[in-house]
């Protein structure tokens, strides 16, 4: 729902400072852990936080693969 009505301002961007990096982490952490549904969260936080398409990309690969090697 924020994120809808933060796309209903007029597409305008919102910068995160990269102070707030680590609670972005922790508290997209956290309520994907309890939806199920990490990838929305973290895409959302990772855009507004000015990351470019390579960085995007690699953070994503990166949980990836460390999710598949917790896999038994």
């Amino acid at each position: 729902m924020l994120i809808v009505a933060l796309e209903l301002r007029g597409g305008k961007k919102m910068a995160i400072s990269p102070v707030w990096l680590p609670l972005g982490g922790v508290v997209s952490g956290f309520f994907g852990g309890l939806s199920g549904n990490q990838g929305a969260f973290r895409s959302a936080f990772l855009l507004g936080a000015g990351l470019g398409k390579d960085a995007f990309i690699a953070t994503g690969v990166l949980l990836l693969s460390t999710q598949m090697t917790t896999l038994k």
